[in-house]
């Protein structure tokens, strides 16, 4: 098994060193950098609770109370602390998307590194066509206003439109194909395991895999840099996988910390707290907490078990699916078709009657 999986660091560290087997039911242990466990520390039980004993010292029963307490509160705190930083990657990523989108046709004088809608005070008063602000977003329309790269240059009046026409091309496809490049250099030179989704690196580290590299800080940083020029290029691609992998990034670097400080993570497995920073992470791709959760739990369990999850149907797979489980799928398809049409039709109707309720008068007007 040794020379299957190689002798890099995609290999799992079993408690049995004697199995030859990935069994579902094998336990992952992760170091913690200096050779040992990550749960072993002077005082601190391996399941991440405070033994009576500490440096020959009897701990008075309040004292251990308390440390029960603050331990048990800790892997809340880190999953609290893993979605803000989660989310505010995700705010971060999404402003620079909306300025470096839109920095191919222009810019905001007077306000730095704003969008045009933030320029112009929404997008309600944004006019498209003509690509200027219909309201300034402040009165003082000197100071503040949307500048394009045509007006900028002085080619907006009749007689020069068409130069200008021909520079605005020129700014938008320079800058996206600067943007593409830039980020394709540093994720090649700097990070390359910021490349891709990052879905495969997650799911592998959910599974008991330890991929140090794929999860550092940098690999963060340039995966947030990376996804900002490449979004803001207007490449056919979202932010929604990275985001994902951002998140895991985020509870690597949280272990790590909480490791170094000297704080007890045996309480929760770098595995488990990887499942909460997919998690955190599609819950600010998305917008969708159930949904962020649901996805931890198709990672870490799979998605035959996810399916099968309303039967109470337990089997060991020893293939991604089997022939009657098409059936399964099938039923699932249906009626998730059928539940999506009398969803619309429900909001259908609903939309009718906010038009025209329940008067004398007909639809048609008459």
């Amino acid at each position: 098994m040794a020379n299957l999986l190689g002798t890099g660091s995609l290999s799992p560290r079993r408690e049995s060193p004697q199995a030859d087997e990935l069994s579902p039911h094998a336990e992952y242990r992760f170091s913690n950098g200096n050779g040992g466990d990550a749960s072993d520390s002077d005082g601190l039980d391996p399941r991440g609770g405070v033994s009576a004993a500490k440096g020959g010292r009897q701990l008075p029963c309040a004292q251990l109370l308390v440390a029960e307490v603050v331990l048990s509160l800790i892997p809340w705190l880190n999953a609290l602390l893993l979605g803000v930083l989660t989310a505010l990657t995700g705010s971060f990523i999404a402003l620079n998307c909306d300025f470096l989108g839109d920095l191919r046709f222009g810019f905001c004088q007077g306000i730095f590194l704003a969008d045009r809608n933030r320029c112009c005070g929404g997008s309600e008063n944004v006019d498209f066509l003509r690509d200027r602000c219909i309201v300034p977003a402040i009165a003082d329309t000197s100071s503040v206003q949307w500048i394009t790269w045509a007006v900028y240059f002085g080619l907006d009046s009749k007689v020069k439109r068409g130069a200008g026409y021909l520079l605005a091309f020129f700014m938008y496809v320079a800058s996206s194909v600067c943007f593409t490049g830039l980020a394709s250099f540093i994720v090649f030179e700097y990070a390359l395991a910021a490349r891709g989704s990052g879905i495969p690196e997650v799911k592998a580290a959910v599974s008991g895999f330890d991929l140090p590299h794929s999860f550092s800080a940098w690999c963060l940083f340039i995966k947030a840099l990376g996804l900002s020029l490449v979004v803001g290029a207007g490449l056919s691609l979202g932010k929604e996988g990275p985001m994902i992998h951002i998140g895991v990034c985020w509870a690597y670097i949280l272990h790590r910390v909480s490791t170094a400080l000297g704080l007890p993570t045996g309480s929760m497995p770098l595995h488990e707290i990887a499942c909460v920073g997919a998690a955190a992470g599609v819950s600010s791709a998305f917008g969708a907490p159930l949904g962020g959760v649901l996805f931890a739990a198709e990672a870490s369990l799979g998605r035959r078990t996810l399916l099968l999850a309303p039967i109470r149907f337990v089997r060991r797979a020893r293939k991604e699916w089997i022939a009657w489980e098409m059936v399964a799928f099938l039923l699932t398809g249906v009626l998730g078709g059928l539940v999506g049409v009398l969803f619309i039709k429900a909001g259908f109707a609903a939309g009718m009657s906010r038009y025209w309720p329940e008067t004398n008068l007909r639809r048609d007007g008459r």
